[in-house]
C-alpha cells in the first residue's frame, strides 16, 4: 500500500517494497539494499524481523539519516510514500460478470485501505473475456448470481470473490503434440537456451509422439516443461504442465474460468510502453499463426491478383503454401525458403497455379475480378508511357479518393476501400458469388473515372475537363482547348504504334486487356481511328474507346448478347402519404460517446462518469449541443457541435 492508493498483489512476485515499524508506530522504516528495491513478501517481513520490527500500516517511511556533504547537516525527514509497499492485511481479488456475456472486470477489496487504484476499484469497467469451464453456465441475475454465491449489482451483473489455484495437467508423457497443444496453454523458457540444467532439469525425448519433457528427478509435477514441433508452423514452442483455475468463491462453486494471462501493470503509473509493445507483439504473433491466417491471406492476395471467387482447391494450394513457406511450380521450378508464411512462395502460388494461367478460364463467367478503380488509372499510364515533365519534380494525381473512391495509402478506414465478401446486386449476387470492387462503382466515382482517364488521352496530367491532375504554377491557362498540346499538364502518354488502324488497335488491347478485346470492338474502334484528322487523332479516340471496354474494366472475356438493354421499370405511385425511414450509413467505425454524451442528469452525475471513463477524449460541455431529453436517466443530452443539424432535427421533432 501507500499513502493514497491501495491494491492487491502476488506475495510471491517482487513487486513491492518493505515497510517495517515499531509497534504503535505509524511512520515506516526501511531496510532496502538499494533505492527502489522491490521484493516478495516474505523477504519484506524478513528485512524487517532484522530490524526487530514488524510489518505495518503506516502514514509515511522514515528516511535514512545521511549527510550532506556540501553543509555536513544531517538529515532524515519523513515523506509521503511514493512507491508500494507491503501492509500487514490480507486483500481480497474479486470479479464482476456481466450478465449478457459472461465477461469479467478485476476488483480489488483490501481489508483496510484509503482509496483504491481506479483501475481496480468497484466501478471498474475494463471487462475482457473469459472461457468459463464446463457448459459454459456462469454467475448471473437470471441464476440468483450463482444461486447466493455472488452480490447482485444494481447496474446488473455479480460481484464475486475468487481464489485461484494451480495444478498439474499430464500425469505423464502425453500421447502426442496435438494433445499437448490443446490442452497446455502456459508458456515456458525454453530449457536449453536458458540452460535450465543448472535447475535441476533433464530432457526425456519421445521421438514417437515428438515431444520432449524436462523434469526434475523426473516428476511430472505442475513445474515439468514440454517441448512440442507445430507441424503446422514448423515452430518449437515450450509449454509449462500446469493450468491456473480461477474459481468463483472456491473449487466447489461449479464456476471457474482458466486464468487469462496479462502483459500491462494494474497500475496506472506503472504501465510502460515496453509491457505494451511486449503484449502488442504477442497478439500479433497470436494472429499470424492463427490456423484461419493462411487460408485467409490465401483468399485476400487470389481476389486482389487473380479473380474474385477462387476454387476451394486454389485457396487450399495458396494456403499449403503460405504455411510451409515453399511452393513448387509445374515447371518444377522452387520458391521460398521453408519458412511459415514466406511470401515469395504464397505469391508464386497465387499468379503460377493453373487457376490463374489457363486462357480457357477467361470465358468463365464465374472466374476473374474487376479491376480496382486506381489500377485501371495506374495501367493506363504504365500502358501508354506516361512521361513526366522535369519541371514538376513530383507526380500528384489529385483527389482520387472524391473522384474515384480510391487512391493508395488513402483507406477511406478501417475496412479498406471494400469488403472482400460484398455480393453485388444482379445475376452475380444471385449466383452467390462475390464482387468486392463493385462496392466502389456508382454513378458519379464511374462518371469521374472515364472523364479522368479521357482528359489524359488528350490533354494530358492536369485538371482539364476532369482531369487526374491540378493546375500548378508554371502552366498555361488556356490550354484546355486543343487536344494533344499538353500545354496545361504535369506530363502526357507518350505511347506511339505505327502501321494499320487494325495494328494499333491490336497494340492498345494487348497492353490495355491483356488481349481480350473482343472483334466486335476492335472493328469498331479501327473505323473510328481510320475517320480522325491524322494519326496522332486516332490514337487519342482509340486510347479513350479502348477505356471504355468492359474488358478493360474487368479481367474476363465479354461475349455480348447483341441485343438492346431493356429500360429500367418505373415505380408505379401508390397515390398515398407515406413516412421514409433515412439510414446513415458510415463508412468506418464511429465513436457514439463522441457523437452523444450525457450533460445535464438530476437523478445522478453521468457527465462525472463520462468524464472519468472517457478521460482526455471527453468532451466539454461546451462542445456539446444540447438536446432534451423524456423517460431518460438524464433530462438534457449534448450532440457534438459539429452536428447542428441533427440537433436542430431532433428538437423540431424530425429525428428520433
Amino acid at each position: 500500500a501507500n499513502s493514497w492508493r491501495t491494491m492487491c498483489a502476488d506475495p510471491r512476485l517482487p513487486v513491492a517494497s518493505e515497510a517495517c515499524c515499531a509497534t504503535g508506530s505509524s511512520t515506516a522504516q526501511r531496510n532496502n539494499i538499494y533505492d527502489g528495491e522491490r521484493m516478495t513478501k516474505d523477504t519484506a517481513a524478513g528485512r524487517c524481523s532484522a530490524m526487530g520490527l514488524f510489518e505495518c500500516d503506516f502514514q509515511s517511511v522514515q528516511l535514512p539519516v545521511w549527510t550532506d556533504p556540501d553543509t555536513q547537516l544531517n538529515h532524515g525527514l519523513a515523506y509521503f510514500a511514493s512507491n508500494y509497499f507491503w501492509a500487514k492485511d490480507p486483500c481480497l481479488i474479486r470479479v464482476k460478470v456481466k450478465s449478457d456475456n459472461g465477461y469479467a472486470a478485476v476488483v480489488y477489496e483490501p481489508s483496510d485501505y484509503h482509496e483504491k487504484e481506479y483501475h481496480v476499484d468497484d466501478n471498474n469497467r475494463n471487462y475482457f473475456k473469459v472461457y468459463w469451464e464446463g457448459d459454459g453456465s456462469y454467475p448471473s441475475p437470471d441464476n440468483n448470481c450463482g444461486e447466493g454465491l455472488c452480490t447482485n449489482l444494481s447496474g446488473g451483473g455479480c460481484l464475486c470473490d475468487t481464489s485461484v489455484s494451480t495444478s498439474r495437467v499430464f500425469s505423464g508423457m502425453p500421447n502426442s503434440a496435438e494433445e499437448v497443444l490443446s490442452k497446455l496453454r502456459m508458456g515456458a523458457l525454453d530449457p536449453v537456451a536458458h540452460d535450465l540444467a543448472e535447475e535441476g532439469y533433464a530432457a526425456e525425448p519421445q521421438t514417437v509422439t515428438g515431444v520432449t519433457a524436462y523434469t526434475i528427478n523426473g516428476s511430472y509435477d505442475k513445474d515439468a516443461i514440454f517441448g512440442v514441433e507445430d507441424a503446422r508452423t514448423g515452430r518449437t514452442l515450450y509449454f509449462k504442465n500446469a493450468v491456473e483455475t480461477v474459481h468463483i468463491v472456491d473449487s466447489s462453486s461449479g464456476f471457474s474460468f482458466r486464468n487469462a494471462p496479462t502483459f500491462m501493470s494494474l497500475v496506472p503509473s506503472e504501465a510502460t510502453v515496453r509491457d505494451a509493445q511486449f503484449e502488442t507483439e504477442a497478439v500479433l504473433e497470436h494472429y499470424f499463426y492463427q490456423p484461419s491466417t493462411a487460408p485467409f491471406v490465401a483468399m485476400r492476395m487470389i481476389q486482389r491478383l487473380v479473380s474474385s471467387n477462387p476454387v476451394p482447391r486454389y485457396v487450399e494450394a495458396v494456403a499449403e503454401a503460405f504455411r510451409t513457406g515453399m511452393y513448387t511450380s509445374a515447371a518444377g521450378d522452387l520458391f521460398g525458403d521453408g519458412v511459415y508464411g514466406n511470401m515469395g512462395a504464397t505469391i508464386a502460388a497465387v499468379l503460377l497455379d493453373r487457376e490463374a494461367r489457363t486462357p480457357l478460364l477467361d470465358a468463365d463467367p464465374s472466374t476473374g475480378a474487376l479491376k480496382e478503380p486506381i489500377v485501371k488509372v495506374l495501367g493506363l499510364m504504365r500502358s501508354m508511357e506516361y512521361e513526366h515533365y522535369l519541371q514538376f519534380p513530383r507526380l500528384e494525381l489529385w483527389n482520387m479518393q472524391d473522384k474515384i473512391g480510391q487512391m493508395s495509402h488513402e483507406f477511406p478506414s478501417v475496412f479498406s476501400f471494400f469488403l472482400p465478401e460484398h455480393t453485388p446486386n444482379g445475376r452475380i449476387g444471385e449466383a452467390g458469388l462475390v464482387g468486392p470492387e463493385e462496392m466502389l462503382l456508382d454513378m458519379p466515382k464511374t462518371v469521374s473515372l472515364l472523364n479522368g482517364m479521357f482528359s489524359m488521352a488528350k490533354y494530358g496530367l492536369g485538371d482539364c475537363n476532369g482531369g487526374f491532375g491540378n493546375w500548378r504554377h508554371g502552366m498555361d491557362w488556356s490550354g484546355c482547348n486543343s487536344e494533344g498540346l499538353y500545354i496545361r499538364a504535369q506530363g502526357h502518354l507518350n505511347f506511339t504504334s505505327s502501321g494499320s488502324s487494325a495494328q494499333v488497335v491490336n497494340d492498345l488491347a494487348t497492353l490495355l486487356t491483356a488481349g481480350r478485346l473482343g472483334a466486335g470492338s476492335r472493328a469498331l474502334i479501327s473505323a473510328e481511328y481510320d475517320a480522325a484528322s491524322d494519326a496522332a487523332e486516332g490514337l487519342r479516340l482509340a486510347q479513350q474507346l479502348v477505356a471504355v471496354s468492359p474488358e478493360f474494366h474487368s479481367t474476363n472475356i465479354v461475349k455480348p448478347s447483341g441485343l438492346p438493354r431493356p429500360p429500367p421499370v418505373a415505380p408505379q405511385a401508390t397515390g398515398t402519404d407515406y413516412k421514409a425511414i433515412v439510414y446513415l450509413m458510415f463508412a468506418g467505425g464511429c465513436d457514439s460517446y463522441n457523437m452523444l454524451a450525457p450533460k445535464e442528469c438530476a437523478a445522478k452525475d453521468l457527465y462525472s462518469e463520462y468524464n472519468t471513463v472517457r478521460e482526455q477524449v471527453a468532451l466539454a460541455p461546451g462542445e456539446l449541443l444540447s438536446i432534451s431529453a423524456t423517460d431518460q436517466i438524464c433530462e438534457v443530452f449534448g450532440v457534438h457541435e459539429n452536428l447542428p443539424n441533427v440537433a436542430q432535427m431532433y428538437n423540431e421533432g424530425d429525428l428520433l
